[in-house]
C-alpha cells in the first residue's frame, strides 16, 4: 500500500515540475520567436535595399521556421503535461449523454434547417457501453 501510494505522489509530483517546466519555457520560446521574427524583417529589407544577398533572407526564414516548430512543441508537450497531471491526481473523462451534447432546442433548430435523412432521430449509442467495452479491448 504504502509504494502504491509513493508511486502515486511520484506521478503528481513528476507531472506538476513538467507543468512548471513547459510552462516556464514558454516565455524564453516566445522571445525566441520574436527574435526570428525581427531578424526576418531585418534580412529581407537589407535584401529588398541591396544591402546582402538572398541566402541571409532564406538563413532568418529557416531560424524562424525553427523557432515556431520549438514554440508550437513546447504548447503541445504543456498541453499533454498538464492532462498528465489531472489524471495523476485522480482525474478522469465523465461520460455525457447525447441529450446533454445536442440539446433538444438544438437539435429542433437542426432539423428545421437541413434534412438530416433520420440521423438525428436515430438512438444515440449508451457512452457507458462504449467505455466498458473500450477497457475490455485494453
Amino acid at each position: 500500500y504504502q509504494l502504491n501510494v509513493l508511486a502515486a505522489a511520484g506521478e503528481v509530483d513528476d507531472a506538476a515540475v513538467s507543468v512548471t517546466k513547459t510552462r516556464d519555457q514558454l516565455g524564453f520560446l516566445e522571445q525566441s520567436l520574436d527574435a526570428a521574427d525581427r531578424s526576418l524583417e531585418l534580412s529581407t529589407k537589407r535584401y529588398q535595399e541591396g544591402y546582402s544577398d538572398f541566402q541571409r533572407v532564406l538563413t532568418a526564414q529557416r531560424a524562424r521556421a525553427q523557432a515556431s516548430s520549438a514554440y508550437v512543441a513546447n504548447q503541445g508537450a504543456h498541453v499533454n503535461a498538464v492532462i498528465t497531471l489531472y489524471k495523476a491526481l485522480g482525474g478522469g473523462w465523465q461520460a455525457e449523454t447525447g441529450e446533454a451534447l445536442l440539446p433538444e432546442d438544438t437539435r429542433t433548430v437542426m432539423s428545421d434547417r437541413t434534412d438530416w435523412n433520420g440521423m438525428l432521430d436515430a438512438p444515440l449509442p449508451d457512452p457507458m457501453q462504449q467505455a466498458s467495452e473500450s477497457e475490455r479491448n485494453e
